[in-house]
Order: structure tokens, then C-alpha cells, then sequence
């Protein structure tokens, strides 16, 4: 733009020079020299204006094209966690579901139910091998039954009643499956149950017990340990 300025000042410099001279001709010929700057000066500004937008159309392009490809890497990774592991929004439900117990929260208790039931609805059978699938199709109704009756209550101690059986049935699927993508923790409290005693699973070595809660929240032990396989 400083060498735009450069031109116009320079024009004008001569108008002023040859108007001095007082001849109508010198008159035409600057008014068509100032024409001609003019032009040329346009000519620069626009040529100017389209290489600075240029690089903001490439940056524009780069971002789409990084924005795409993070989607298609967030796609390919749940569709290998999918393959790997068929429970695995089954199970972070279910994991999610105890901890409230822990905490003796039985509205999250219960809304962690709900996202249970939806995950066992979506779970890709179709991911599944034969013997996987046989077992699944045994244990859906059982794990379906006890999660319907903790999502349609806050009462802790009635959820805690169903979470007795849908322990147990989670751990058998779990276990026969194979498939967990972290470690698990089979534990067991014997003061749970009114006494006869109750085991869950658990993602984390630690007792946190969820029949107990914040009674006495590390009455347990771990019986049991599924590794990653």
C-alpha cells in the first residue's frame, strides 16, 4: 500500500508541475496520466487484497480436513472397543450404577440403571462369536429384570435388593465372556444380604462396599481378580 501511496503522490507532484505551465495540453496529458495511475493503483490494491486471503481459504480447507479425520479415528476406536469388548457400555453402566450405591445415591443409582437398560438394548450381538452369543441370550432377561426394577426407584435399599442378583449375573457374562478391557475385582461382604453375605464387581482393588455404604464402606474382600486377557 506505501508503494500505491508513492504512485498517487507522484502524480499528483507532476499535475501540480505542468499546471504551472499553463497550457491546455499539459492539462489533457496530466488528467490522463493521473487516469492511468489511478488504474494501475486499483489493479495493485486488488491483486494485494487476493493474496492476503488466500492463505486464510488454506487454513480454512486444513481445519475441515483435521476436523474430519479426528472423526474418523474416534469412529475406528469405538468400533475396535466394540469388537474387543461387546459388554463394555454394559459394564461402565453397571460400574457406574455400584459406585452410587457406594455413596448410598439412590437417584443416581437409579438414573445409572436407565443408561444400563440402554446400553444392554445396543449392545452389537452381531460382534459377538457363537459361544459368546448363546451365553448372552441366556443372561439378557436376568440382567434386563433386576436393572428395570433399581431404574424405577430412588429407594436405596430396594435397589441394593436387585443389585444382589444383577451382580452376580453381570460377573458369570463378564467372566464368560472373557472380553473386560480393564481389570475386575470379584468381592464379596459377608454382612451384606441381611447377613448371608453378597458379592459385586468392581474396577477398582480397593473395597468400597455398595450394600454397606457409608456404614462401613470397606467391609469386604476381593475374591476374585479377571485380568485382561
Amino acid at each position: 500500500m506505501n508503494k500505491i501511496k508513492k504512485i498517487i503522490e507522484l502524480g499528483d507532484s507532476n499535475t501540480e508541475e505542468t499546471g504551472n505551465r499553463g497550457t491546455e495540453e499539459n492539462n489533457k496529458n496530466n488528467k490522463k496520466m493521473k487516469t492511468i495511475i489511478f488504474s494501475v493503483a486499483f489493479v495493485l490494491s486488488a491483486l494485494m487484497q487476493e493474496g492476503c486471503a488466500q492463505p486464510s481459504n488454506n487454513t480454512s480447507a486444513n481445519a475441515t480436513t483435521q476436523i474430519k479425520a479426528s472423526s474418523i479415528r474416534l469412529e475406528q476406536s469405538k468400533d475396535s472397543v466394540a469388537v474387543k469388548d461387546p459388554l463394555n457400555g454394559v459394564l461402565s453402566a453397571y460400574l457406574a450404577l455400584k459406585n452410587a450405591l457406594t455413596a448410598d445415591d439412590g437417584t443416581t443409582a437409579q438414573a445409572s440403571a436407565k443408561t444400563m437398560l440402554d446400553k444392554i438394548g445396543k449392545v452389537p450381538m452381531d460382534k459377538m462369536t457363537s459361544d459368546q452369543h448363546t451365553l448372552w441370550m441366556k443372561y439378557i432377561k436376568k440382567l434386563t429384570y433386576d436393572a428395570t426394577h433399581i431404574s424405577e426407584t430412588d429407594h436405596v435399599e430396594h435397589q441394593r435388593e436387585h443389585f444382589i442378583t444383577l451382580s452376580k449375573n453381570i460377573y458369570d457374562v463378564e467372566k464368560g465372556f472373557g472380553t473386560n478391557s480393564e481389570t475386575l475385582y470379584y468381592q464379596y461382604c459377608p454382612m451384606a444380604n441381611d447377613g448371608k453375605g453378597a458379592y459385586w464387581v468392581s474396577e477398582k482393588e480397593k473395597i468400597s462396599n455398595p450394600f454397606l455404604g457409608k456404614k462401613m464402606p470397606t467391609c469386604g474382600s476381593t475374591k476374585e481378580t479377571l485380568k485382561v486377557k
